[in-house]
Formats: structure tokens, sequence, C-alpha cells
């Protein structure tokens, strides 16, 4: 949530514990030094994956393959 809007957690979550776990996560709050720490070890241009789309998200939060 603090890395900007291009940053989505995609969340699996098989049991109600673990969802609540997920819901609990929206109360840790990351200081500048913490979101610094997180961009020198990882920085997110180099956080992708090569089994996600390259997609696009409109302004209503929906996702759109890129051509």
């Amino acid at each position: 949530m603090a890395q900007g809007e291009d940053i989505i957690a995609l969340v699996g979550s098989r049991t109600a514990s673990q969802i609540k776990d997920t819901i609990q996560a929206l109360n840790v709050k990351l200081t500048k030094e913490d979101l610094g720490r997180i961009d020198r070890i990882m920085p997110k241009e180099e956080a992708t994956s090569s089994y996600m789309l390259d997609v696009d998200i409109d302004s209503k939060g929906l996702f759109h393959a890129k051509q």
C-alpha cells in the first residue's frame, strides 16, 4: 500500500485464519526509513515475475492486458 498505486499485493489465502492475518497487515505502518530499506533490498522496478501477465490497471482498479 505504501509503495504506490502501481504495486499490487497478491493474496492467496486458503483458510479463514489466513484471511484474518492478511487483513491485519493493513495495520502495519511503514516509515520512510522502512520503505528506503525495502527499496535498497528490492527496488520495485526489479520486483517482477515471469509468471505474471503484463497488465495495466484502470481508474476502477480493473486489470487490462497490455497490448
